[in-house]
């Protein structure tokens, strides 16, 4: 499969649904609007679109985008959570919006929209530091692993800043290589 191809398809798409929910003008109102995740990168590799919107965390205009997409036709379900106070250390400290976006019947996008303080540029610097390290070879790679790794654990396991770490830092190559990895740090898929 070719999953350079793969991923400027759903990238395609996803602009589509951005533009379909007027998602970047509507949230500019809101604060400082910054992609990060697989979007940003140019590695995506299934239905999914990361946002972050630096700001005040004003919950009146947190709940008014909440309101906003939930009158979208498109919207199937919406999942709200402040995470403001998380005790969950590897949880952004922030307001977060899950948005289940339908394409077709069988076809969702899960779009995650984080409201996040404005000095608070933490996944901003990490898409830049993982950007700068890109080249068109480890890109193949890392949407090779990704790819294949879907339907083995993603996300409970393994997700994509382990294939990111992986590959740019610790120079794996291939799938197999990525699975002795996760071994070596007691995790298997």
């Amino acid at each position: 499969m070719d999953y350079i191809q793969k991923q400027q398809n759903l990238h395609n798409k996803a602009n589509e649904i951005l533009k379909d929910l007027d998602l970047i003008s509507f949230l500019s109102k809101k604060g400082e609007v910054n992609f990060v995740g697989s979007y940003a990168l140019g590695l995506m590799s299934w239905e999914d679109i990361d946002t972050v919107v630096n700001g005040n965390q004003n919950i009146d205009d947190y709940l008014d985008v909440v309101n906003y997409l939930f009158k979208q036709v498109n919207v199937y379900s919406l999942s709200v959570q402040d995470f403001r106070k998380s005790i969950f250390p590897n949880r952004p400290q922030g307001i977060y919006c899950g948005v289940s976006y339908l394409v077709k019947p069988d076809i969702f996008w899960k779009i995650d929209i984080w409201f996040m303080e404005q000095d608070d540029k933490t996944a901003l610097e990490l898409v830049n530091k993982i950007k700068s390290k890109l080249n068109d070879k480890n890109r193949e790679t890392i949407l090779k692993i990704k790819n294949e790794m879907k339907s083995q654990g993603w996300g409970k396991v393994v997700s994509g800043m382990d294939v990111y770490n992986a590959v740019l830092d610790k120079d794996i190559k291939d799938t197999e290589q990525f699975r002795k990895y996760l071994k070596e740090q007691g995790r298997e898929i």
